[in-house]
């Protein structure tokens, strides 16, 4: 929902947008698509969440992101769009036969938020144990994604949401996560990037004056920019909504904003219009009841 919220704006100046800012869903954009549709942001979040209904198994979260490739699995249209060279690269290397886990490219250059933004799914599905969803986290980054820096970012975010889980207020979970990340990021290669990261570990994003707060494509800057409008905000419509008005990359920024301000504010917080906008809205409610089941077999929806 994010997503689609942020996708007609996507490349937007933030002055253009404070003088007239986006205040519900809306169509158009660089991409000219109707209101409620959704990018590869949400299609590879709903290709996750779709292959771990089955389980964790990261060959067959590589299997359904080649589906979304080559087939349209997950996109509001059948076709993917809206990807960067990263993710493509990947795309065709495994294709040619690469394992997926080899795939991601692991240049600095390679930053870019595409497996931050997909990646919520992994905490939802393995909150209760850190470790291993550390390692999950860093594994589904890896497909694409694979230079330390977005591996850290992926895990921090998902420290954040399990945190939430469990049943923090934002400033707790970030604080948190904070700690926990600077005592896991030990060592190589990790040492090297913690300066990269530091903002984020210090767990005071809350403290960034807005000018302080960009909204580029670039993994640490998002990360960055979702905990700020976490934190600054009320409810989730108020969180979405900062986020996109911050501009640049607003379908991810609101992407991975909304993806925690769900689960620190329920379903009951979100805009009934949102979600009845959405394309293929049933098809969404199905898979969310699925994964349900899957990750909570003994509880009731």
């Amino acid at each position: 929902m994010g997503d689609a919220l942020g996708l007609p704006h996507e490349g937007a100046f933030r002055s253009t947008l404070d003088a007239e800012p986006v205040e519900g869903m809306q169509g158009g954009g660089p991409h000219g698509c109707p209101a409620g549709a959704w990018s590869d942001d949400g299609s590879l979040l709903l290709c996750l969440a779709d292959s771990l209904c089955s389980g964790y198994d990261p060959e067959d979260v590589a299997r359904s992101f080649l589906a979304w490739w080559q087939e349209g699995l997950w996109t509001p249209y059948g076709r993917p769009f809206g990807y960067g060279y990263t993710v493509a690269s990947a795309m065709y290397a495994m294709t040619v036969g690469v394992p997926p886990l080899q795939a991601g490219q692991r240049s600095e250059a390679s930053n870019g938020n595409g497996s931050l933004m997909r990646t919520l799914p992994i905490a939802l599905c393995l909150a209760g144990d850190h470790q291993r969803m550390l390692t999950a986290a860093h594994e589904v980054s890896s497909i694409t994604h694979a230079h330390p820096r977005s591996l850290m970012c992926c895990g921090i975010y998902c420290l954040v949401a399990s945190l939430l889980l469990e049943g923090m207020d934002a400033a707790q979970a970030v604080r948190s996560a904070a700690g926990l990340a600077a005592e896991h990021y030990r060592g190589s290669p990790w040492d090297v990037e913690r300066p990269h990261l530091g903002r984020l570990l210090s767990g005071k994003a809350a403290e960034l004056d807005r000018e302080q707060v960009r909204s580029s494509g670039y993994v640490v800057e998002t990360l960055e920019a979702a905990f700020w409008c976490l934190l600054r905000s009320g409810s989730f419509r108020e969180a979405a909504l900062l986020a996109v008005n911050l501009g640049d990359d607003t379908d991810t920024t609101a992407c991975v904003t909304a993806g925690l301000a769900g689960i620190l504010y329920g379903r009951a917080s979100m805009p009934d219009d949102w979600v009845s906008t959405l394309v293929r809205s049933d098809d969404i409610v199905d898979l969310c009841g699925r994964f349900w089941d899957a990750v909570n077999p003994r509880r009731p929806r």
